[in-house]
């Protein structure tokens, strides 16, 4: 996703998705998709601000995609 939507060159996201469609396209509920982006969230790895989504640390959130 990150080679997919990245914008800027300060590692954000602009996802023009509904949270139903981000779910789909990473293969799991809209509900732990939720819980997901709160977690990375809470885990300091990523900001969220309205449909902006910043990869705060790329080198962790890539290690936990392997």
């Amino acid at each position: 996703m990150y080679y997919t939507f990245v914008t800027n060159g300060d590692n954000s996201l602009k996802v023009q998705l509904l949270r139903d469609e981000l779910a789909s396209m990473i293969g799991t509920a809209i509900e732990s998709c939720i819980r997901l982006l709160s977690d990375l969230k809470k885990s300091g790895l990523i900001e969220l601000l309205g449909k902006k989504i910043t990869l705060v640390d790329i080198s962790k959130l890539k290690k936990i995609a392997e």
